[in-house]
């Protein structure tokens, strides 16, 4: 279940406030187990199931977002915004995923993510378009990364792990022009630079 709310305020004419929080509680479960079978159906190994303790998961987590926005002129304003988000916990379903990957976990944490952005946007009137030019970054924590690997049947199989952290930023650029009703040109260009900032003990 969720629970939210949002506000905003003025303060004159041209200052625009808004605050807004979020709580999420989440309550996940599973049950998955694996046995390789002869052609007669005999059983050809021991049957793999996900421990008892790691079959259930819940918790809750708490997330907000800020803005202020500043308009200059009717055409023109700039803003300044921080979002704290989140991507919830989960449980891998593979059975077999200890006997393949030792040291790993059935359990992934919840991928925390802080996102900051400054930006200006606008309409010119005299082409009827509108631009926007807008910076982020992002960092996450806890980044749930697919990983990979081959098992006892050479088969490739996948399950999350949390990266310690990863960064994403760059520069966005849009812009729209309707020279006359029926027809609109839009184009857009953005740079990224995202990397990992630290991965420690990382599989596949």
């Amino acid at each position: 279940f969720a629970v939210f709310g949002e506000t905003s305020f003025n303060i004159g004419d041209r200052l625009k406030l808004t605050a807004g929080a979020r709580y999420n509680y989440d309550d996940k479960g599973i049950f998955a187990q694996a046995q390789r079978l002869r052609a007669n159906g005999s059983a050809l190994s021991p049957t793999q199931t996900i421990p008892a303790d790691k079959r259930r998961r819940s918790g809750g987590q708490l997330t907000w977002r800020g803005v202020a926005e500043f308009s200059w002129t009717d055409n023109l304003r700039t803003y300044l915004s921080y979002t704290r988000g989140y991507k919830a916990f989960g449980i891998n379903d593979d059975a077999n995923l200890l006997r393949n990957v030792p040291g790993a976990d059935f359990f992934f944490d919840s991928e925390i993510v802080d996102n900051y952005e400054v930006g200006i946007k606008g309409n010119i009137p005299s082409i009827r378009g509108n631009f926007s030019l807008v910076a982020f970054r992002t960092d996450y924590d806890n980044f749930q990364a697919l990983s990979s690997f081959t098992d006892t049947t050479n088969t490739l199989r996948f399950f999350l792990q949390n990266a310690a952290s990863l960064r994403s930023q760059g520069v966005e650029f849009d812009l729209t022009v309707q020279p006359f009703d029926g027809l609109t040109f839009t184009s857009a260009i953005s740079y990224v630079d995202a990397k990992f900032t630290d991965f420690p003990n990382a599989e596949g």
